[in-house]
């Protein structure tokens, strides 16, 4: 691959991947460096990329490992991030309050979760990726991730009905 190939088909993929790896650092600086590093790891491996043969699931797998490298290196736990900010605005503060605890319970819901539920729940409601991409990310078949995202949806309704 050359720097022009790379760059029409791998330099578009950094936003892409950058909502996956703030969510696994949970810090904006973090992880615009990381992906500054996992493209640069790209880079350093682009004559193997000439032919593989799904290049976008290789540069999120890149991501994902490399993001958990990083988390077991500082020996973080995955953080979900939610954005209270942008919701802020449209309630009034009983209402907030309310709708923060509300998110509260559904972080830790998802939390409780086991880890390839948890992922695909994440990538899908919370990173908004399309089946196809999670298919790319993960490679599951798309029949597993519906299951998966089923029964992790399941899992949050129930223990938020308990809660309340």
């Amino acid at each position: 691959m050359n720097s022009k190939e790379f760059k029409d088909n791998i330099l578009p993929l950094a936003d892409k991947i950058f909502p996956m790896v703030l969510r696994f650092l949970g810090n904006d600086a973090e992880a615009q460096d990381a992906v500054q590093e996992i493209i640069i790891k790209l880079w350093m491996k682009k004559n193997k990329l000439d032919h593989h043969p799904n290049l976008m699931g290789f540069v999120f797998l890149t991501a994902r490992n490399f993001c958990l490298d990083l988390l077991r290196q500082k020996q973080k736990e995955i953080l979900v991030r939610t954005n209270k900010d942008l919701i802020a605005d449209f309630y009034i503060d009983e209402d907030r309050n309310e709708l923060e605890n509300l998110l509260i319970l559904i972080r830790k819901s998802i939390d409780k979760l086991p880890e390839n539920q948890r992922e695909i729940i994440l990538l899908r409601d919370i990173d908004g990726f399309t089946f196809e991409e999670i298919v790319a990310i993960t490679n599951l078949k798309i029949e597993h991730i519906r299951v998966l995202l089923s029964r992790a949806r399941k899992q949050v309704r129930l223990q938020l009905k308990n809660t309340a």
